[in-house]
């Protein structure tokens, strides 16, 4: 009879909505490693549920992986808070964040377990696959060396992969989930775990990890979004009190999702924004202060085009200009006031505008649904106050 052998790592990555193949050579890489004393965390922070089961099966596979879906369909994506739950469920004080666009060489654990510090945090850099490129069986045979060509991380802003201790990580109070859709958790974090005494041992040397090429996806930013949350990072003091700043997380499940469980009935009364937009805008806050607890407010709004009349001088300029913008392929709600007064409602400036409500107003928001990126003619929220 064999016996188990005690673990060493628990290496955590996040995920949503990511295709199959991708994961597959992430997950292969780790099955190949030449020592087998980790278990991975994988969170599915609110895949769609027509990917969600395939990712499941996927996983599920991998007897070194454990999968853990939490609900957060139509919240902001949440790197923090999915690191934070990941973290929390690891068996194993050692952890490493991994990135699921990555493939590691199969030494890679056992380089690092030769490296791993107890007292500081570990860095790591990779290099970044071409996108034509198709010889991943040949990557890590001794005559095929690609990395010789190839672009690797900065050192000055790649942080995504760390390698620190769990007690570490709980002194610098975990990752800050205020960083929500893309960007600076990582630094963030980093300049915490330096303020609370943690330092880094710099970067492991010799290993052979590389990223899978994917489109530069940068997401579907509000306007002013990334300098709000730049703002938030550049306020924060140096030294900071040592507290933990995130609370115990835990996967949330259909039963805590009162918005999902509206989506669910179809309801077409709800609020529309229309011309002016900014009475609309400040009807909408209004509105939204009116709420009882557990009301909701509900949008569901095509920017469609309109159609005009055709019949006078007036009406025929109108519908040239609606078939220059279905050529432009622009998105938008046409008010006509009068005969001589018309404006274009953007659904652009709609979404922007939810973004940051949503992040102004989270205090008094006990549950959301917000979509806009399914239809490139609509959007849908649902909010549920607190």
């Amino acid at each position: 009879m064999s016996v188990k052998k005690p673990l060493v790592f628990s290496l955590v990555v996040v995920y949503r909505d990511r295709e199959l193949l991708r994961v597959e050579r992430f997950l292969d890489s780790l099955q190949h490693q030449t020592r087998q004393d980790f278990e991975l965390i994988f969170i599915d922070y609110g895949s769609q549920p027509n990917s969600q089961k395939d990712i499941q099966t996927l996983v599920e596979k991998y007897a070194f992986a454990q999968y853990i879906y939490t609900n957060t369909r139509g919240w902001f994506w949440n790197r923090s808070k999915a690191l934070n739950l990941g973290i929390h469920q690891a068996n194993n004080d050692n952890i490493i964040t991994l990135d699921i666009d990555l493939i590691f060489e199969p030494d890679f654990l056992t380089k690092v377990a030769k490296k791993f510090s107890l007292t500081h945090y570990t860095r790591f850099t990779y290099y970044y696959l071409p996108q034509n490129f198709q010889d991943f069986a040949k990557l890590f045979s001794d005559n095929h060396q690609p990395e010789k060509h190839l672009d690797k991380t900065n050192p000055a802003t790649n942080f995504g992969i760390l390698a620190f201790t769990k007690a570490i990580f709980l002194k610098a109070g975990g990752y800050d989930e205020y960083y929500q859709v893309w960007g600076l958790e990582d630094i963030d974090f980093v300049k915490r775990l330096e303020a609370s005494g943690t330092t880094s041992q710099g970067f492991i040397e010799g290993l052979r990890v590389y990223h899978q090429w994917h489109p530069k996806s940068q997401p579907q930013l509000a306007k002013g979004w990334y300098e709000q949350m730049h703002q938030y990072f550049q306020k924060q003091p140096e030294k900071r009190p040592l507290k933990n700043i995130f609370q115990t997380p835990s996967v949330i499940t259909i039963n805590q999702r009162p918005a999902l469980q509206l989506k669910a009935i179809q309801d077409t009364a709800g609020f529309e924004f229309t011309f002016p937009k900014e009475l609309s805008f400040v009807r909408f806050i209004y509105l939204f202060e009116q709420l009882k607890p557990g009301q909701n407010l509900r949008v569901q709004q095509r920017f469609a085009f309109i159609e005009n009349h055709q019949s006078t001088k007036w009406g025929r300029l109108m519908h040239r200009i609606n078939q220059f913008f279905i050529k432009l392929k622009v998105s938008y709600r046409w008010v006509d006031l009068d005969q001589f007064n018309s404006e274009l409602i953007l659904k652009k400036e709609v979404s922007d505008f939810l973004f940051h409500f949503l992040i102004v107003w989270q205090s008094q928001i006990a549950d959301y649904y917000f979509d806009h990126q399914t239809d490139a003619d609509s959007l849908e929220l649902i909010l549920i106050k607190k």
